[in-house]
C-alpha cells in the first residue's frame, strides 16, 4: 500500500509551497520477486521447491518541499 500526503500554502494569487510525504509500502509487505522454479529429476521434489528466493520494495518513506511560482 502506498501513501501521499500533501499540503500546500498559498503566498499570494500564483505561488505556493507543497509539503508532501510519501510511503511506498506503507505496511512494509514482504513482496516476492522470484520463485525457485527448479524442481530436481527425483521424487519427492528438491527441498527449496517452490520457494521464495528473491524479494523487493522494502518500506521507503520521502519528504519533499516544493515552492512553486
Amino acid at each position: 500500500m502506498d501513501l501521499r500526503v500533501l499540503k500546500y500554502f498559498l503566498f499570494g494569487e500564483y505561488k505556493h509551497l507543497d509539503l508532501v510525504t510519501e510511503s511506498f509500502n506503507l505496511f512494509n509487505h514482504p513482496n516476492i520477486a522470484q520463485i525457485n522454479p527448479i524442481y530436481g529429476s527425483n521424487l519427492p521434489p528438491m527441498p527449496g521447491f517452490g520457494q521464495a528466493t528473491e524479494g523487493v520494495g522494502a518500506r521507503q518513506i520521502q519528504f519533499s518541499l516544493d515552492f512553486e511560482f
